[in-house]
């Protein structure tokens, strides 16, 4: 974590972590059996980041993977030309940074969209609570399978979907995500300006905006600023899911030409936005 003032530092570990409300879905929380919970909070230290401050930057050295608490956090990589490309969006109880577990250092960009609080979970504690903890090992092979589940659809979908189509799957994918966090799964927030929606979803800014009133007028959603709320669940999962038998068995095929694709999806730069 970058030193800086817009970083607030949570001095009392354990309290900030049993008052957390995503603790059952942390990467570190107590192993009920085998790992005391004191052992286990103490791999983990909390911050609240203001909005705009950093939390990593590319060519870091990595040394902790980060869990988001509250507020929201994107994830990008800069292109030869200065432009930042978007890989990812983090909401609270997601884990960012596990891309450069590989690496000795990140590679991305971490930003806060919002202030936000921050877990670091340095990544040599993560590395003795896995010997030491089967549960622990678990969750983070689990979280690492997700990760290459949902870099794979992404790579098919930014690749071979229409404008509507990809805004259909990028916003039942937030709202898949907000139900599994147990948080509302209709009412999604969008912290991220359009410009950062356009640069994930290979879209000019200009086309965000119309895709988004062309799902309004159509009934799908309705969208209130940075606020949307699904108002036809079935049919934007129906809109996200069109030829989706056919995108993941060519996202299957994919899987070893883009190891480190999800939030490192630096194959992207240089790819034209689409206009419709």
């Amino acid at each position: 974590m970058r030193n800086s003032s817009n970083v607030i530092t949570l001095k009392d570990r354990q309290q900030n972590c049993e008052s957390c409300r995503f603790r059952r879905n942390c990467l570190v929380k107590a192993d009920a059996t085998r790992q005391p919970r004191a052992k286990s909070s103490a791999a983990a230290s909390g911050c609240v980041v203001r909005r705009g401050a950093h939390i990593f930057r590319m060519g870091d050295e990595f040394n902790a993977v980060f869990m988001v608490r509250s507020g929201a956090v994107k994830t990008y990589w800069l292109a030869a030309d200065g432009d930042q490309q978007v890989t990812g969006f983090y909401l609270p109880g997601e884990v960012f940074g596990l891309c450069s577990v590989s690496s000795r250092s990140y590679l991305n960009s971490a930003v806060a969209l919002d202030t936000s609080g921050i877990c670091t979970i340095p990544f040599s504690h993560l590395q003795r609570l896995c010997l030491s903890s089967e549960e622990t090992l678990s969750r983070l092979m689990s979280r690492l399978s997700d990760r290459i589940r949902e870099s794979e659809e992404a790579f098919i979908v930014l690749g071979h979907k229409s404008a509507d189509e990809r805004m259909a799957w990028f916003l039942a994918d937030l709202s898949r995500r907000q139900a599994k966090l147990g948080l509302k799964a209709a009412e999604i927030n969008l912290p991220m300006t359009r410009t950062d929606i356009g640069s994930y979803l290979m879209l000019a800014v200009e086309t965000v905006s119309r895709v988004l009133t062309r799902l309004q007028s159509k009934g799908l959603i309705e969208v209130r600023r940075n606020q949307v709320r699904i108002k036809s669940p079935d049919r934007l999962k129906s809109l996200a899911e069109s030829s989706a038998s056919s995108a993941i068995s060519e996202a299957r095929l994919l899987r070893n030409a883009s190891p480190y694709w999800g939030d490192c999806r630096d194959l992207t730069a240089g790819t034209r936005p689409t206009t419709h």
